[in-house]
Formats: C-alpha cells, structure tokens, sequence
C-alpha cells in the first residue's frame, strides 16, 4: 500500500488540519488521479473502487496529519436483531440512504440488509468458527458500530481501529468501527447494490474481529504493507467468498497475483489476491477452523510464523504447500478442469501469466537462468515440437532452500502432478505437441533470493534412464491427510514384477503390497497407498524404511508417519 501512503503523506500532512478522519480520508480518496483513486493497490490499471481502507494506529499522525479523530455524525441508528450491531445512517444529504422501509417500521431497508449481513457474518465467525468476539468500545453502548456514508465509488468501506484494548497484555490490539457505502451503485464498484453491501460488511466485518487479535505494525518483512496488513486481507477475502459465495466480488483483484505470481508470498500486491490460498489450505488439509487456529496464534506471533506453525501442526510445510497451490493455479481459466482444481469459480479466474525468459518451446535443449524471489514461486511453461522423451536437470547452490515440482498437462491422458525437493535430475518422460509442461520453483528462505538453472534435454536413447524412486509425498505422512501416500518412481521399460513392503526399525515387514505390473510403463510413474491401508494394520507412528521391488532392483527410503 505504499503509492498511497506516500500521496497521503504528502496531501494530508498538508491540507487536512481540522478535518475529522473521516473526512480527511474521503478527501484523500477524492482528490487522487483517476487511476490511481480506485486502483491504487493494483497493477492492471482497471477503474475500480479500493476494497478495503485501514490505516494502522502507528501511522495516524503521519498519514492523516492535524486531522482530528472523530466518527461520523449521523443523526439515526438501529440496533439489529441479535444486538451486536448500531447501524448509524441519514435519509437526507449526500450520505442518505433510499428511505423505503418494508422489513422494519421507519428503518430504510438498507439498513436492515445491512444489520441483516453483519449478524449473519457474526454467527458464522463467532457460532461456527469460533472466533473471539470483537472488543466493546463501549460497556454502556457495546455494540459493533457500522456508519453508512457515501464514498462515492473510490472505496468499499474504511474500518478504523480506534482505541488500544488495555484489558490483555497483547501489544496491538484495538477496538474498531466501520464506515460503508450508502448505495453500491457507482461505477467504481464492481459489485453492486445488495450484493456489494453484503459482501463489504462480511470483508470488514471481519476486519473488526482480527483488531482485536493483533494487528502487527513491524513483522521486518519487506514490501508487506503495514506489518501484517496483507494477512488481515487475505483472511477478509477469504471470509466474504465464505459468507457469500455466489457473489465473487473477490475474482476482480486476481489479476495482482495471477498476472505477477513471482513476488513473496506477503507482498501487500497481493493481499487482495490471495484469499483464494487460504481456502486452498482449508480444503486440502479438512480443517474449516484452520483460519481460527492461524488468528489464536497471532496473538503472540506475526502473521508468517503463526500460518508456518498451523500448517506444520498439520503435518505440513508453507513452503510446499504454496508450490502445490501455484501448480494447481495453472487450472484456471479456459484450461480449468474440475478433476485438478479446487476453486470452484475457476473458470473466472485469470490464467497465470509467464514471462518471456520463463516460457519457451522445446525441440533438442531448452534452458532457463532465472532467480526466485524470497518465499515466493516461480513458474515456467513448455510446450513441444514433438514426440519427445524428456529430462529436467535443475542446478542451484541453495537447493535446499527450493521446492521443486511439475505438472505435465496431456489432454488426451491423465496429468502428471509430482513435487521433489532434493532431487535435481528428474526423467519426465514422454511428451507430445498437444502437451504443456508446468515447473514451479519455490524458495523457501525468507530474506534471499535464490538463483537456479533449468535444463530440459530430449532423451535419444530412453535406456540410458535407471530405475529408481524420485521422491515420496507426502513425507512425513498424517493420516489426517485426505491424500494417499504417494511413490514416484522412474522406469525405462516396462516391468514385469514390482511389490512394496513397509518395515519398521527393527526389520520387520508390517505391510507389502503387490500392484499390477501392467499399469506402469516407460518413464515416470506414481503408486498410491491410501491411509486405509496402513490403518488396517494398525501402523503406529514413527520411523520406516519404504521399500519397492522392481523386477529384482531393492530400493529403500525412509519416511515417518504421523497417526
């Protein structure tokens, strides 16, 4: 958020003495250029409303000056129907809302669609997620406030954390109200009337409630925006497609990340983009409360280290997890397909986007020097002239720090999904014209960039490739995980006996499985072992030695299971 915060400085430290704080952000957002006043965070230079207005507590002086810290003065209000919520709002003026009132005597229907999606967001954040309630500003008129203004198209609303929470220990905790639209009719706003009302009141909503978990001003990421500003987005798109599914309002900021998928993970030009991760990780690992569990530790950690520890408390890796997501990104679009995507309104996504020195066609050799930015990810694509046999051989100092994977998209075959992290020489095997070729690199350290090379060789002699186990996913394996434990395995012929057994460290066999023969063939191939397997027979959690018999050839490797 840092193009705004820097005109914002420069107009408001200014001009802005006198001002209530309200006013002096509605005249901020006023008086920015066109393109930058409903597309300032974005990069596609689309004409459209900001989705979202907060300004951290620690930047106040310098961001809104001599402006004084007041709410907005409306002259009516409505309490909703459970009480949590004031609705404060007029009839009259530029701020007025249409007067018709069929719901509730003398309460413009508005309001009470507007009371109507805060009580809503409320039991599903409070009742089913179990959430926190947010703090009271007030014991004497506790309700969360909601101020219905006209922002005249240059934002969907602006929560404002107003007063320090003293009764935790927590360092930046804040009570908060809300300032909304009093119409969603103006062209700045993609989703319009009662459809972007009930959205925007789920989005800030939530706002609401994060404030008073933390908001961390400093988590020493750079480009993060305003410390864990990008985290609080993340979770707030995720929660409006939650609450309001059918509405999609969130695919018109996709463009941010899909458009530029190479940027860290915390990038605040993503924070309206990446909603769609979090619900990846909620669906892939079964945990609904998982966004919960993330916010209960940000209550002592930043917004990073809490989302690591969640995912690894589940038998998982970000770093990981993140190149899954990317990979799976690929499916969107006029390429989606239902049987590899999880997102169900992906065919209104936008299509990854891939540079020119990311992106070629293979004919003998294709290679790649290329750098992967900090936690982030970069993708490649490659299609081919032929009908090839094909190796990738990755070069880096860090390899550790990478995880690697591929997608091999055939249309007239099943795709090919596979993630390695130590191996570096990696047999595809047989590509055709109609084929594409996905690599997403992943670098999991934090403060450097690392470098690496690729390099995609056509095979002459498939013979030359040996048989071997490529990699084992997931490794540790939890049976919590809807997902089998899958084998990767390179051949060069077809085989005529394979079998796979599982000891402990004793040396003794407790599980073998003999899979057909025939339905493997030359190159990469995957064999599955759905948890059920290991549960009955009661596989215990620990250390094992995995091993694959292939027509004589022992090959063994080491895993652990978590029960």
């Amino acid at each position: 958020m840092q193009i705004i915060l820097l005109i914002f400085i420069i107009f408001i430290g200014s001009s802005a003495a006198g001002m209530d704080s309200f006013t002096a952000v509605k005249h901020y957002l006023q008086q920015l250029p066109e393109n930058q006043q409903r597309s300032a965070f974005f990069t596609d230079n689309k004409t459209r409303a900001i989705k979202s207005f907060m300004v951290h507590p620690k930047n106040r002086q310098k961001i809104l000056g001599q402006a004084v810290l007041q709410r907005p003065v409306l002259p009516a209000s409505y309490i909703s129907s459970a009480s949590h919520f004031k609705i404060h709002y007029t009839v009259e003026g530029d701020s007025a809302v249409n007067p018709t009132s069929t719901h509730v005597p003398s309460v413009p229907d508005y309001v009470w669609e507007a009371a109507e999606a805060a009580e809503y967001s409320y039991r599903i954040l409070m009742d089913t997620l179990g959430f926190d309630p947010p703090p009271v500003d007030d014991v004497n008129d506790p309700q969360t406030d909601i101020y219905i203004i006209n922002w005249g198209g240059s934002t969907y609303a602006y929560t404002w954390p107003e007063d320090k929470v003293t009764t935790t220990a927590r360092p930046e905790d804040y009570t908060a109200y809300t300032v909304i639209d009093n119409n969603y009719s103006e062209s700045g706003y993609v989703t319009k009337g009662l459809d972007g009302l009930r959205v925007t009141v789920a989005h800030e909503f939530f706002h609401v409630v994060q404030l008073g978990y933390n908001w961390w001003h400093s988590n020493g990421l750079s480009g993060s925006g305003q410390g864990d500003e990008y985290f609080l987005e993340w979770s707030s798109t995720w929660f409006e497609e939650r609450a309001y599914p059918q509405t999609n309002d969130y695919v018109q900021y996709l463009n941010d990340f899909f458009y530029y998928p190479t940027r860290s993970l915390w990038s605040e030009y993503y924070s309206y983009s990446l909603g769609p991760f979090l619900y990846f990780l909620t669906k892939t690992l079964g945990e609904e409360t998982l966004v919960r569990q993330i916010w209960e530790k940000i209550k002592t950690n930043y917004a990073l280290q809490s989302l690591t520890a969640v995912i690894k408390e589940h038998g998982g890796d970000l770093t990981a997890f993140y190149n899954d997501f990317i990979r799976v990104c690929y499916y969107t679009g006029s390429r989606y397909d239902p049987d590899y995507s999880p997102f169900p309104d992906g065919p209104d996504f936008p299509e990854l986007d891939f540079s020119d020195n990311c992106q070629g066609v293979l004919e003998n050799s294709l290679q790649f020097q290329s750098a992967v930015n900090p936690f982030a990810a970069k993708p490649f694509l490659i299609s081919f002239t032929g009908r090839h046999y094909v190796n990738l051989e990755i070069t880096s100092e860090d390899n550790n720090q990478l995880v690697k994977s591929y997608l091999l998209d055939k249309p007239l075959l099943s795709d090919l999904h596979f993630q390695f992290s130590k191996e570096t020489d990696i047999f595809i095997g047989e590509t055709n014209p109609d084929d594409q070729l996905l690599i997403v690199l992943t670098n999991s350290n934090r403060d450097l960039a690392v470098a690496a090379d690729l390099n995609l060789e056509v095979i002459e002699n498939i013979y030359d490739i040996s048989t071997q186990i490529l990699f084992i996913y997931a490794n540790p394996f939890s049976f919590k995980s809807q997902e089998p434990l899958t084998v990767v395995f390179q051949i060069p012929d077809f085989i005529k006996k394979i079998s796979v057994n599982l000891y402990n460290l004793r040396g003794q066999k407790i599980f073998t499985k003999f899979p057909n023969p025939v339905d493997f063939s030359p190159g990469v191939n995957s064999l599955t072992l759905p948890a059920g397997e290991f549960k009955s027979r009661n596989v215990s959690s620990g250390v094992y030695i995995l091993q694959l018999i292939i027509d004589g050839k022992i090959m063994n490797r080491k895993i652990t299971i978590l029960n």
